[in-house]
């Protein structure tokens, strides 16, 4: 019996040595073991206990009387035992589990992303010589592309463009400079609107220059942490940099968004300054007549193409640019020097890892090599864009006029049937335009792609730098990520000339256009002279040793001494081009080219233009009747009475729903034939009642008949004016004046004469 029993514990024993149970039999059986000799069997017996030891932390004893057990007894012992091993080794197989898990995680992050093979080595060799012959491919495409494609531009190249030499550029485009700018910009910052736009100025600076600058470097800081608690798997340091990640973003949207909010709010106050500044110089002294003159007599030195478009476009274009240039270079500025600073405390003192030297600053001064260097390049890439941005401007301009010249004389155009040469002079224009177009594209295509190719390079060059610091361990991920932000920002503040060259060359084409305007608008004020001498009680209108002159200083008119005393009337006349008009020009004081004296009265003097040279009467029919008095100027009444009186009666008649016919808006230009609008120009005279009146040609088309019956109610309706008439039907009109003067076109002289017996027997 005891030799079964000792047979079973030894059973026993050898299934708990698998379970790091100990057997304590004494010197002969080690821990773990069980007796394998009848000598150590019977100290065991001896012993009569078995000791069973812990696992994981677990320790429990049993002792067995072997002596005193019967064989059933320890039959059910030995299952007991087996359950309880079986119990303990599944918590075992859990404890080793939870102690092996940190080893392993500690284990894989010692050994790093796994090591490619050898084969993926050798797939990424050949697909990177696959890369590199489609880029060979590409290349050629390219090559092939630049050969052949200007063949199908439909552009002639071998036509010569002034504007797009660059060997002659247009006068003074190269003189902008920092004081023409501020001529420009400093009258608003402090005129009478200087407390809303320096408060509007100063607040966008504080959102761009100051809370987008400081959230930007916060989020940088954050960056770091938050990637240092991937690194080290920190789930509450993560959640903590997250949320305040959302906080600063919801800051930096509302401060993007009213940046650019308060912006459009000081560019349209701007611009509505900028535009009755440029307005107010244009109308000055008729500086926009004689701009338009010396442009016309092809004068460079007072000419100015297209002053409407830079007025309208050039005015609004130079506001939203230097708004955009001057906020963006102080945030660069800005941006710049924070992030520098950064830059500097973060980077390794080793350069590129190289532990042989210590530079602190060497990233810092390796970038401001590189941008300077890319700014050079880009300067010398793309400083002829100045060039093409003026000259298409001046294009687009012309191509617009000749669009706006047909509208205007849509009606001429019908009945000359000129449809065709209109045509044939807007696709010239257009070809201009078209070239220009072109040219941009060349200088823009090399700008795009150096630019492109400095933002790679940029974005990989913080990679290429900081790679070997990190991969040594000098630099956490967090402080790799923080340094490639800031290093980035600090790049973007560097490069801000190279990304904004294209809104630069724009500004500055721009500004040479607004100097050109307000320095040829000034200059023709300055030409204007004196004028018309006005005498409060001139009893008449006198020309002094007065000489008229072409713009090219050849003499049109000369020694001209004539007083047309108050209450006369004047027919002058002569032939074709001797001078009638340009004489009521200088006696208006608007020709510029003109000596001598000319005194006129202080009274209401009205000058009528050509009806043919001008559409001047439009809108409603009390605005075109009215003109160039306000529409309140007259009483409903009067205007009425004054229409009918010249058989304009017709346009009296209300259409349904009419209130008042004086308010209809149509074109009156077309509506009206020429006689009928000359006939507005008489309405115009019996509203105004003028003291003296100078008109040209004021019954031309008109009938005989209806001519007489004009200068008739003429005269008994303004019987103490006086009035010059320049006519050539002098028969028809002879007897309505008292004094006929002519121009000896051949002596450049005028001729009195005045004997009107016709006028006396009326």
């Amino acid at each position: 019996m005891r030799a079964a029993a000792v047979l079973l514990l030894l059973h026993v024993g050898s299934s708990v040595q698998s379970t790091d149970f100990v057997i304590d039999a004494g010197g002969d059986v080690d821990d773990g073991g069980v007796p394998d000799t009848p000598e150590a069997a019977r100290q065991v017996q001896a012993k009569e206990h078995v000791v069973l030891g812990h696992h994981g932390g677990v320790e429990e004893a049993a002792i067995v009387d072997i002596s005193q057990m019967s064989l059933g007894r320890l039959q059910s012992r030995r299952k007991a035992l087996r359950e309880e091993i079986a119990r303990l080794e599944k918590q075992r197989a859990s404890l080793l589990q939870q102690q092996q898990a940190p080893k392993n995680a500690t284990a894989a992050e010692d050994e790093g992303p796994q090591v490619a093979s050898e084969e993926e080595v050798t797939r990424m060799r050949e697909q990177g010589k696959l890369y590199t012959v489609i880029a060979c491919f590409v290349l050629l495409a390219v090559i092939a592309f630049e050969l052949i494609h200007l063949k199908f531009s439909d552009v002639d190249w071998n036509r010569n463009v002034p504007l797009l030499d660059a060997e002659n550029p247009p006068p003074n485009l190269e003189e902008i400079n920092f004081d023409g700018v501020c001529a420009l910009a400093t009258p608003f910052f402090l005129g009478e609107a200087k407390e809303k736009a320096a408060t509007l100025l100063i607040t966008i600076l504080v959102l761009r220059c100051g809370v987008l600058l400081w959230a930007s470097y916060v989020v940088n800081d954050i960056s770091g942490r938050y990637w240092d608690a991937i690194q080290a798997k920190q789930w509450e340091m993560f959640l903590a940099c997250f949320l305040a990640f959302c906080a600063l973003i919801t800051v930096q949207i509302f401060a993007v968004a009213y940046v650019q909010y308060l912006t459009g709010m000081l560019t349209i106050e701007w611009r509505q300054w900028l535009t009755r500044r440029l307005q107010a110089s244009w109308f000055k002294n008729q500086a926009f007549y004689r701009m338009q003159l010396a442009s016309q007599g092809g004068d460079a030195n007072m000419g100015v193409d297209n002053p409407d478009q830079r007025i309208e476009a050039d005015a609004a274009r130079f506001c939203d640019l230097w708004l955009g240039l001057f906020t963006g270079v102080l945030s660069a500025i800005g941006q710049g020097v924070v992030f520098m600073v950064l830059v500097y405390t973060l980077t390794p003192v080793h350069p590129f890892g190289y532990q042989g030297v210590k530079f602190q600053g060497w990233l810092l001064v390796t970038s401001v090599v590189y941008v300077a260097i890319c700014t050079w390049l880009t300067h010398i890439i793309g400083h002829k864009l100045i060039l093409i941005g003026y000259a298409q401007q001046r294009f687009q301009a012309d191509f617009r006029s000749g669009l706006i010249r047909v509208r205007d004389q849509s009606e001429a155009i019908a009945l000359y049937r000129s449809e065709e040469r209109e045509n044939e002079r807007l696709v010239s224009r257009f070809e201009d335009v078209k070239r220009g177009f072109w040219e941009s594209m060349f200088y823009n295509k090399k700008l795009t792609m150096s630019n492109y190719f400095f933002t790679v390079v940029s974005e990989l060059f913080p990679i290429i730098v900081l790679g070997p610091a990190f991969f040594q361990g000098v630099v956490t991920l967090g402080v790799f990520f923080r340094l490639r932000n800031a290093l980035g920002q600090m790049n973007d503040s560097l490069t801000w000339g190279v990304n904004a060259y294209s809104e630069i060359a724009d500004f500055r084409a721009v500004t040479n256009r607004l100097m050109e305007f307000q320095r040829m608008a000034q200059l023709a004020q300055d030409q204007a002279g004196p004028g018309p001498h006005r005498t409060e009680k001139a009893a008449a209108i006198a020309f002094s040793g007065v000489e008229i002159r072409y713009p090219d200083s050849k003499p049109l008119l000369r020694d001209v001494n004539l007083v047309m005393p108050k209450g006369r009337w004047v027919l002058l006349s002569g032939t074709e081009g001797s001078g009638k008009t340009t004489l009521q020009r200088a006696a208006a004081g608007i020709w510029p080219y003109v000596s001598g004296d000319v005194t006129l009265p202080a009274e209401s003097t009205t000058f009528l233009p050509p009806t043919s040279k001008h559409s001047l009467r439009s809108g409603t029919l009390r605005e075109a009747v009215s003109y160039p008095r306000s529409p309140g100027a007259f009483p409903d009444a009067e205007i009425e009475e004054a229409l009918s009186a010249v058989g304009l009666d017709r346009l009296l008649e209300r259409l349904p729903g009419e209130k008042s016919a004086l308010d209809r808006d149509e074109d009156w230009t077309m509506r009206l034939s020429a006689g009928e609008r000359q006939r507005m120009d008489v309405a115009h005279v019996l509203l105004a009642k003028p003291e003296w009146l100078f008109c040209d040609e004021l019954t031309s088309h008109m009938s005989a008949k209806g001519a007489g019956k004009v200068y008739e109610m003429l005269r008994q309706r303004l019987p103490s004016s006086t009035v010059v008439s320049v006519a050539h039907n002098v028969d028809q009109l002879r007897r309505f004046h008292d004094v006929h003067w002519t121009v000896d076109a051949q002596n450049k002289r005028i001729v009195v004469d005045e004997s009107a017996p016709e006028f006396a027997s009326h």
